[in-house]
């Protein structure tokens, strides 16, 4: 799920643009405001994003833990994806904190690649379609191949597709909630209509 430190690891403490779950000393509140409430979604990332612009430092330990419950449902799981990428997209409404990498657009530009791949193979010489088709093929085998890891780092082979299924649900909620969030983000600025 992207380069962030926090969901790649660390070897030893470290900087880093954002933390899942920080831990925050009052004054820290006091000095730079608490959470955005106008945000649904990412607000934990913006905070972030503000304490970084105001000259704090955000460390990973790795020793830190907690436990986390993920959605219990594919349905609810993908929604959540969906609502995070929409929100993170049209966050601008609402602080002026910029807090896109370029990471986030990846999914995005997997799935117009896609759509633009199908809408070829309409149209255009087998060439072509095959040629648009390469970069889907390849995060196909690569999706299968973090699935085949997946699977053999928890010993559990059935996993295997299950994993390689959840990147692509995962990725493509996520392309969607992104342009959908970029789409209302545009109509807010163009016609100053409430997001």
């Amino acid at each position: 799920a992207g380069n962030a430190h926090w969901r790649t690891g660390a070897e030893a403490p470290r900087r880093v643009d954002s933390v899942f779950c920080g831990c925050y000393r009052r004054d820290v509140f006091e000095r730079i405001g608490g959470f955005n409430p106008a945000l649904l979604r990412t607000q934990d990332r913006e905070f972030n994003a503000r304490l970084v612009a105001a000259g704090g430092t955000i460390m990973l330990d790795p020793l830190v833990r907690c436990t986390y419950f993920p959605r219990t449902s594919l349905g609810g799981y993908v929604r959540w994806t969906y609502d995070c990428a929409m929100w993170l997209f049209l966050a601008p409404c609402f602080t002026t904190v910029p807090m896109l990498a370029w990471r986030n657009a990846v999914p995005m530009s997997l799935l117009l690649w896609t759509v633009l791949a199908m809408s070829l193979s309409l149209v255009a010489p087998t060439a072509i379609v095959l040629l648009c088709a390469l970069p889907l093929a390849a995060y196909v085998v690569l999706a299968l191949a973090s699935g085949a890891q997946v699977a053999a780092r928890a010993r559990q082979p059935a996993l295997w597709p299950v994993a390689t299924f959840m990147f692509g649900a995962t990725h493509y909620a996520y392309a969607v909630g992104s342009l959908v969030g970029a789409a209302r983000l545009g109509w807010h600025r163009l016609s100053g209509a409430a997001a």
